[in-house]
């Protein structure tokens, strides 16, 4: 597993970190019995970007990937698991899932996190529906202490220009934090000569407003609200907003409004109960060539949390209820889906034999299509002189299914979405093996992680892209799907301001089934490299000039081509290079400058036919048959890019 270390203080390297994510109540670091990856505030300071989605790009283990080489549609993969099968939470709940996923994660700006916590593993014990490759936890920025203003600017070679302004302030017996994000991109660039757009015009601006209240019983108590508005468009360089569902100018254009309310409230009654509760409104208007769709989806939560100490075993039981409107009016959805999933959960964490930490957990949800799912979890820790440990995690994971998460080419290019099957949800069991140990190197403090994992899914959902290349035909696999392998960090901190995190992630992904002969079959799974591996170095240079370089390197992955396809089936070996010198000053003033994908590697031939979008020449010296097709892709067309930018703390 993935260290995290994000820059932690060298003496503690990061182990003395409160967690919540991997046990829902607050521990140590070092004393989860779940491991957690922990991304600071700092991590995003090396890694500058418009939003999160772009900064976690050198995370071992996490892959950002681009679904569609138009609108730049993106999910988060964990360990090669595509990015449906991760759940993305705010302050813990579940904000960000489903039809947010497609667009809704590069509308979250770096300005309004505390910090990140990544839970890689099943964990539907704790979260429910959805955390089958593992959860991202995006914890908030608190309101409280000195009154603060942060504000950020910066832009880049590529007319991209972001601000963010953050406001921390007190009023009465409010703690209150106000901020807001802006993101323009108009310029329209085509780099590969291909008539398409290389990246989508942007505009976007969000704002954000948490409350934290001074009860008198001391209680906690906050309230937060966020309001996020998107235009975007990619397409044909001649696409204006008249064409929109035409087939004279190709173009994809995405209106996206999202609204989200969270608060957490402790009850003043019998075992303090806390009450916590949030609620999304997603509604996207788009237009992918001549297809709209109008999506809508509304999420509600709520779940009262007790926890209590009993014979030195901590306890902790959950009520959630969860209530899901989605509606996109695509074949999957011919009427909306209402769903409340009502559910119960118990959490027992304590020692055991021989200094072992265990975290018991077992959840049952009340689906009414699917019936009673039972989701239990078993978390081992046991330390091992010398400041070593080894963790041992199994569980167990269920999805239901939005063919548009699972799939964002269902809606994009020519190919029409065929169900060979009523589609099932999916199950996964999840195991993973954890070490961590010091290690002793001179003048430096340094720590080794190394996990082994292994999922297996049944009931996987499968897209076929090759049987029929007009066609993506969905059905659930006739055998079951893996996802396992080994991934490796070592940290080093020197005394003289060097700071270097290596890590690396071998894996096999993909289906397991029988040929007509009962003999099993291995097919890889698409955008999901057997290989990555992640560098992040940072140095102090004289002049108190801060050097950071991020690097990520995947191997060859398999791509979605079509049959007779000219481009070869898998990706070549590329790396995404990051550099950046930043400087302080007084008064709380830093400057920055660098280069993002300073090697300036883009996928070749991302588009089929961008000539003949809407097919209509497909008989015209076109022997094998093409067709118009946005599927080919494993990393973004943003080129190199030189970016500078201002930050303020006063």
């Amino acid at each position: 597993m993935g260290c995290g270390m994000a820059w932690a203080q060298m003496d503690s390297a990061g182990l003395d970190e409160v967690v919540i994510s991997g046990s829902l109540r607050p521990v140590l670091r070092r004393a989860s019995a779940v491991p957690v990856q922990v991304l600071q505030r700092s991590f995003f300071r090396a890694n500058p970007g418009p939003n999160m989605f772009e900064s976690i790009q050198m995370v071992n283990g996490l892959q950002p990937q681009v679904n569609c080489n138009v609108c730049s549609a993106g999910d988060i993969h964990i360990n090669g698991m595509e990015g449906a099968y991760t759940l993305v939470t705010i302050d813990g709940m579940p904000m960000v899932s489903a039809l947010g996923t497609v667009y809704g994660l590069m509308g979250i700006p770096n300005s309004l996190l505390e910090r990140v916590e990544i839970i890689k593993g099943a964990a539907s014990a704790l979260y429910g529906p959805e955390a089958m490759a593992g959860v991202v936890n995006l914890i908030t920025r608190q309101p409280g202490g000195k009154p603060f203003t942060h504000a950020e600017f910066s832009g880049s070679s590529h007319a991209e220009w972001s601000a963010d302004v953050a406001v921390g302030y007190k009023a009465g017996r409010m703690n209150m934090l106000s901020s807001i994000h802006g993101f323009r991109m108009n310029r329209v660039m085509d780099f590969n000569s291909d008539g398409f757009a290389d990246i989508p015009v942007q505009q976007r601006f969000s704002f954000f407003q948490k409350i934290a209240f001074d009860r008198k019983s001391k209680l906690p108590a906050s309230l937060a609200l966020r309001s996020f508005r998107e235009y975007r468009w990619g397409g044909e360089l001649e696409w204006e907003e008249r064409f929109a569902g035409t087939d004279s100018v190709y173009g994809e254009r995405i209106i996206t409004r999202r609204t989200e309310l969270l608060g957490n409230y402790r009850l003043d009654i019998l075992g303090k109960p806390a009450l916590q509760f949030s609620g999304t409104a997603h509604r996207q208007n788009s237009v992918y060539g001549t297809l709209p769709f109008h999506a809508a989806q509304y999420v509600g939560f709520m779940q009262l949390l007790w926890t209590w100490n009993q014979r030195g075993i901590s306890w902790l039981a959950g009520l959630p209820l969860r209530y899901t409107h989605y509606d996109d009016g695509t074949p999957a959805t011919a009427n909306p889906q209402r769903n409340f999933l009502p559910g119960v959960f118990i959490q027992a964490e304590g020692r055991g034999l021989k200094q072992t930490d265990y975290n018991l957990s077992l959840r049952t949800d009340i689906d009414r299509v699917h019936g009673i799912i039972w989701s239990p979890r078993l978390a081992l820790k046991r330390s091992i002189s010398g400041g070593k440990s080894l963790r041992f995690n199994l569980g167990t994971a269920y999805r239901p299914v939005n063919v548009f998460t699972e799939d964002h080419a269902a809606l994009t290019g020519a190919r029409t979405v065929v169900f060979r099957e009523a589609l099932l949800p999916e199950r996964a069991w999840s195991a993973l093996l954890n070490f961590t140990a010091p290690l002793n190197i001179p003048k430096h403090f340094a720590r080794l992680e190394a996990g082994l994992f292994h999922t297996r899914f049944s009931n996987k959902i499968v897209a076929d892209y090759f049987s029929n290349p007009n066609q993506i035909i969905y059905a659930n696999l006739n055998g079951f799907a893996i996802s396992r392998g080994l991934s490796m960090d070592a940290d080093f901190y020197g005394k003289s301001g060097r700071r270097l995190m290596l890590g690396f992630t071998l894996m096999q992904v993909g289906f397991l089934s029988h040929d007509s002969h009962g003999r099993k079959e291995f097919e890889a799974q698409i955008h999901s490299p057997p290989f990555s591996a992640s560098l992040q170095w940072q140095q102090v240079l004289p002049g108190k000039v801060v050097f950071d370089l991020g690097a990520k390197c995947y191997s060859p992955m398999r791509l979605p081509v079509v049959p007779y396809d000219f481009r070869p089936e898998y990706s070549p070996w590329y790396v995404l290079l990051n550099a950046q010198c930043s400087r302080k000053f007084r008064h709380g003033m830093e400057v920055f400058t660098g280069i993002r994908n300073l090697l300036n590697f883009v996928p070749r031939d991302p588009l089929l036919r961008p000539f003949d979008p809407f097919d209509k020449n497909i008989h015209v010296d076109n022997p094998q048959g093409y067709t118009f097709d946005t599927a080919y892709n494993y990393a973004s067309m943003q080129g190199r890019r030189i970016f500078a930018g201002l930050r303020l703390l006063l």
